[in-house]
């Protein structure tokens, strides 16, 4: 799981842009072998994170690319929706961004050190 904090991440799809602000970014990515723990694991993290930085915005994309381990994009858009269930069941407001969907999406981060992290769960 990479986490991005972003001030802004836009997204074009079908003609359609939209928009977020101060914003987690959360890249996760599912891989043979992992157990529910880890999707526990995950949900914790980000909501810690979330709680840090102090913004209730999260962005999550399935992202098989991290790892040379990971599951096909179906599978990963699976966990990513788990993730996202979740998360919203804590109070968050969660999107889902997907590279295999969208024309183009455009980040900018802020510019301090724990505008990005990685987690291994």
């Amino acid at each position: 799981m990479l986490l991005w904090h972003c001030n802004n991440v836009s997204e074009k799809q079908n003609w359609e842009m939209k928009s977020w602000n101060n914003v987690l970014f959360l890249w996760a990515c599912k891989e043979k072998g992992d157990v529910r723990t880890n999707l526990d694991k995950a949900v914790s993290e980000a909501k810690k994170a979330t709680d840090y930085l102090k913004t209730s915005n999260v962005i999550i994309s399935p992202f098989p690319y991290l790892s040379n381990k990971a599951l096909g994009m179906i599978e990963n858009e699976k966990n990513a929706e788990r993730i996202q269930r979740r998360l919203k069941s804590k109070g968050l407001n969660v999107n889902m961004v997907s590279f295999e969907k969208a024309d183009r999406i455009k980040f900018q981060l802020y510019g301090h050190r724990v505008s990005v992290g990685y987690r291994s769960v």
